[in-house]
């Protein structure tokens, strides 16, 4: 369905009268959200308001499912619209390879990938990425014409977390990119890496944060992958889903100014805009479940998927089930 739907749009839109078919695509994959986390699905939310403001220029699917619970196997099913899950990264330690005669896991030979058919109607395909699995010798990577990988700063000594692109740099990237080739057709994927584990306690979650929750320099002084739900204190699970909340908060920011440059380049009314997500996040809401992988538990599944291209999509919201 994901797939599917950008490549329906940036052929044509069925509407009362034929709009224009999508010069370009953006796809924004933020990877590790889940749907329930993002003001669009969740009002009271107050963690994404860009992608909220978003929502009402477009469609959103509120019942949007991932075919697989980590990156490994749900990114080729969304790239390729196809049920088998190949194991295109390399594999990791955390990660074990899977066997191809497993069900819907075989090769489909007949099967061609979202970049090359947009490189086959004439699109430059991009791939701007700070997942450290999607390196540019990677069979995935490779179906892009360009590659950017984005390498994160090194920790500071007995700092936790992931050395990674922040969002900030990544939007940076981007609208360099846009500003020196977005007069071109282009297919352009930028993915994401903020909210995945382990997390860092940060100003965005601080502002997340109620009034009520005490304040400490300790607060994060746990490391939350290697702990479960017995073990957590009331203070601790709060502090979890605040630096989760806080990750989603950076993100939406720095894509909030993205948007814009579409918005002040012209480029917003022949652009088809794209955000979801490989998979989402379980955070202690099933009993000792921290994390991804594993059983597709509803927190996992579900996934956010918005559309907005203004000249042929409406905005309205979507109830039936759609997958990536």
């Amino acid at each position: 369905m994901a797939a599917g739907a950008i490549l329906a749009v940036s052929l044509s839109v069925a509407c009362r009268e034929p709009a224009p078919p999508a010069r370009n695509v953006l796809l924004v994959l933020i990877d590790t959200v889940r749907s329930d986390r993002l003001s669009t699905y969740a009002p009271h939310t107050p963690s994404t308001p860009n992608l909220r403001a978003l929502s009402f220029r477009g469609a959103v699917r509120l019942r949007h499912y991932t075919q697989a619970p980590y990156t490994r196997s749900a990114m080729p099913s969304l790239l390729y619209s196809r049920y088998f899950a190949k194991p295109v990264p390399p594999a990791s330690t955390r990660v074990p390879l899977m066997s191809p005669d497993e069900l819907f896991q075989q090769w489909d030979e007949s099967a061609m990938a979202l970049p090359s058919v947009m490189r086959a109607l004439g699109r430059h395909t991009v791939l701007i990425n700070a997942h450290p699995w999607l390196q540019p010798e990677t069979e995935l990577a490779r179906l892009y014409d360009e590659v950017h990988h984005l390498r994160g700063e090194p920790l500071a000594a007995g700092k936790r977390g992931r050395s990674i692109a922040s969002a900030s740099r990544m939007v940076s990237a981007t609208i360099d990119w846009l500003s020196d080739h977005g007069d071109n057709d282009f297919f352009l994927h930028l993915h994401l890496m903020d909210p995945h584990e382990p997390l860092a306690y940060s100003a965005d979650a601080e502002l997340l944060l109620t009034d009520d929750v005490p304040r400490s320099p300790n607060r994060w002084d746990f490391d939350e992958s290697e702990i479960d739900n017995r073990q957590m204190d009331p203070e601790q699970r709060v502090w979890l889903n605040a630096a989760y909340d806080g990750a989603l908060h950076a993100v939406d920011r720095e894509l909030g100014r993205l948007f814009a440059f579409l918005d002040q380049s012209g480029l917003t009314d022949s652009t088809l805009v794209v955000v979801t997500s490989d998979h989402g996040e379980s955070l202690f809401e099933i009993p000792h479940r921290r994390g991804h992988g594993g059983l597709m538990f509803e927190p996992i599944a579900r996934v956010p998927l918005i559309l907005r291209y203004p000249p042929g999509i409406a905005a309205k919201r979507v109830s039936e089930l759609s997958e990536s």
